[in-house]
């Protein structure tokens, strides 16, 4: 797993550096977003060729139709498997034993959720996606640690487990970086900025 991340991080980092050493930062063919804006299309037709910008773009599309089913097949066995732990509602507990144990109602549900994001604008789910990150990720993982730890400390020290240096202030720094990037991001709740 570790060979695996590092192998990705390089192969994010050629492919950032790549197109931002390729096109201008600024401008209708740049990293300026827009409806016509392709960025990899027009990374790939100014390195070779429109034929294969066109091959390119159908390659990073099955690449993201990949990533998006990974996320599906993996993400739908965790309300379950809450569920079975009393961690969530019961009605995701129960397994379809003649698909192989697939938790059905988990998979429905993820469905008609990813389906309803279709209908919002990219920007709009983007942000969705960053705040719920950074909300039920970073902060909700730090909590849920220091709630753990607050709790369950004596059933669960065991001298060769590891230990987070100097805890609790990473857990609680982690907490206020978040914590400030969430309040200071531009939202209609708080601003009333769109």
């Amino acid at each position: 797993c570790v060979i695996t991340c590092f192998v990705v991080l390089v192969v994010y980092f050629a492919t950032y550096f790549s197109v931002i050493g390729a096109l201008p930062w600024f401008g209708p063919d740049g990293f300026v977003a827009t409806e016509d804006n392709f960025i990899m299309g027009t990374f790939a037709e100014k390195l070779v060729s429109q034929g294969f910008a066109m091959f390119f773009v159908v390659i990073v599309c099955i690449t993201i139709f990949g990533s998006a089913f990974s996320m599906v097949c993996g993400m739908q066995y965790l309300p379950g498997a809450a569920a079975e732990d009393g961690l969530f509602f019961e009605w995701f507990a129960v397994r379809d034993e003649s698909r192989g144990g697939i938790p059905l109602r988990s998979l429905l549900t993820l469905g008609v959720l990813s389906v309803c994001w279709c209908f919002f604008s990219l920007d709009v789910v983007i942000d969705a996606m960053t705040v719920m990150i950074i909300l039920v990720q970073f902060v909700g993982q730090a909590v849920g640690l220091l709630v753990f730890r607050a709790r369950l400390a004596p059933e669960y020290d065991d001298p060769a487990a590891w230990k987070v240096p100097l805890f609790p202030l990473p857990v609680l720094l982690q907490i206020i970086v978040m914590g400030f990037i969430f309040i200071t991001s531009d939202s209609w709740l708080i601003s009333g900025n769109d």
